[in-house]
Order: C-alpha cells, then sequence, then structure tokens
C-alpha cells in the first residue's frame, strides 16, 4: 500500500503541559482538539493517559491508499492500518520541519527489525553502535617525588545498538542496551551511558514498546530558548551530538505530560 501519513497516539499526564510543548514551545499547528500537526503529514493525536498511568507514545497509525485494515501489536509496539484520511490540523510550523523518528525500547532490536519490516513494509536506513568508555586514571602525589600518574586501558561503560528504519514519512529508531542488565545505576542523562540505562529500565518496568518522540528542527539552539522562553525545562540546554550525525537535546519530560521528546538538528535538513 501506499502511505499517505501516519498518526501517533501519546498519553499525556498533564494535557495542558503537553499543550504547552507543543503548541506555545514548538509552535505545531492544532486543531483545538488534542491533536497537532508535525511537519506535512504525521498528526500526534494527544489523550489523557489512564489513572496512574504514564506519558508517551501509545499507538502507530499509518494511512495507506487502499491499505487492508488491520489491528496488531509487533515487538510491544502497538499499529493500526487504515483506509482513512489523516485530515491534518490547517497551518505549518516555522521552526518544526517534521517528525525525525518513534523511538522504540527493545530487548529483541533483531527480531523488531525482522517483524517491521515484513509485515509492515519497513526498509533499513542505517545501523550503529553507541560506546561510551571510561579509562581509569591513577595519579600519585609526593611532597619529595612530585606527581606520577597512570592510566589504565579503557573500559565500555555504556553501549547502545541502534537501528534507524523507514516507510514514508515515518521513521523508527530501535534501541537495545548492549551493557546494562536491570539498569544499574551510573552517571545520568546527557551520555551514553545514562541513555542505555534509561532503555534497560523502561524494559525492565514496562517492557517493550514505543519509548519516544523526536521531532526535527531547523535551529536546535533557537527551539530550546523557545521552549525555555515557554515554560518547559531542558535536560540538555545546548545541542550534543546524537544519532546519524545530528545534534540533539531532551526536554524534562517532568514537564510534558510523561513525554520524553527530544529535538534532532540533522546536516542535512
Amino acid at each position: 500500500m501506499g502511505l499517505t501519513g501516519a498518526t501517533i497516539g501519546v498519553a499525556s499526564t498533564d494535557l495542558s503541559a503537553t499543550d504547552r510543548l507543543f503548541a506555545a514551545g514548538l509552535g505545531l499547528p492544532t486543531d483545538g482538539a488534542g491533536r497537532y500537526l508535525l511537519g506535512t503529514d504525521v498528526v500526534l493525536a494527544v489523550h489523557r493517559s489512564d489513572a496512574g498511568g504514564r506519558g508517551g507514545p501509545t499507538e502507530l497509525v499509518l494511512h495507506g491508499d487502499r491499505a487492508p485494515e488491520r489491528v496488531g501489536v509487533l515487538g510491544g509496539v502497538p499499529f493500526r492500518l487504515t483506509n482513512d484520511p489523516l485530515d491534518p490540523p490547517p497551518g505549518t510550523a516555522e521552526a518544526v520541519l517534521g517528525l525525525d523518528h518513534l523511538g522504540v525500547a527493545s530487548d529483541d532490536s533483531a527480531g523488531l527489525v525482522a517483524a517491521l519490516t515484513s509485515e509492515l513494509g519497513f526498509e533499513p536506513e542505517s545501523r550503529q553502535i553507541d560506546t561510551q568508555l571510561e579509562s581509569p586514571i591513577e595519579v600519585f602525589s609526593s611532597d619529595r617525588y612530585g606527581v606520577v600518574s597512570h592510566t589504565g586501558p579503557a573500559r565500555t561503560a555504556g553501549a547502545l545498538l541502534v537501528t534507524f528504519l523507514r516507510r514514508g514519512g515515518v521513521d523508527i529508531e530501535i534501541l537495545q542496551d548492549m551493557v546494562t542488565a536491570g539498569g544499574a545505576t551510573g552517571p545520568g542523562p546527557g551520555s551514553t551511558t545514562g541513555d542505555n540505562r534509561a532503555i534497560s529500565r523502561f524494559v525492565a518496568r514496562h517492557g517493550a514498546g514505543p519509548h519516544h518522540l523526536a521531532v526535527r528542527v531547523r535551529d536546535i539552539e533557537l527551539v530550546i530558548a523557545r521552549l525555555r522562553d515557554s515554560g518547559t525545562n531542558m535536560i540538555d540546554t545546548v545541542g550534543r551530538p546524537g544519532s546519524r550525525r545530528s545534534r540533539i537535546a531532551f526536554v524534562d519530560r517532568r514537564g510534558t505530560g510523561g513525554l520524553v521528546l527530544h529535538l534532532v538538528q540533522r546536516p542535512d535538513p
């Protein structure tokens, strides 16, 4: 089937905070009924999370031309194929180019890749391993003999297997922790070690499934400033290196209605 658009369901524990993020912070067009246009062919459909539930992506709906209607779950990712038109809210966002990807936490990335390609028609876009190394350093300081230092061999502190799939205007990022079993404590957000432990904790607590949204922006520093001006706190106050030679910055999910969202500025907008 030909893909004509996509809708991503988003649960929110605080609808006003999510609206502030999407409408005031990112400037996304909205119909006022919880639907926000991302780019030209992706709609974010926000709904209140169940009592005691969490925020985040909940469902991927693919709108197709003469698509066979279908509902299912692949690797923890709920999906729906529909012939219904996308019917996006009118308008365009100046600072946001569109969806960069839907992030999925997995403990079997190879299996999920196989399922998404064979069942939903996604195709491989790229694959990488993000690794953070630590080198132990010993320093011997003497009042008589001075200072002598020694650097030991580097060891892997964090590693993520990252696989990108693409279909039409929808990219899916599959993340699998390669180091940390059970999400042991360690360095926090803003590093590969923190990211891989976040994925490990998510899978341990909730199982595999949708984890985050990433929006592609023209100027990441400008959007960071706009979000902060609108009252949305950031984990990263400046862009840092990310996948596919991008610069990224994560929003603090405590002010988003529980949604993990990050900005992506790609070198080829």
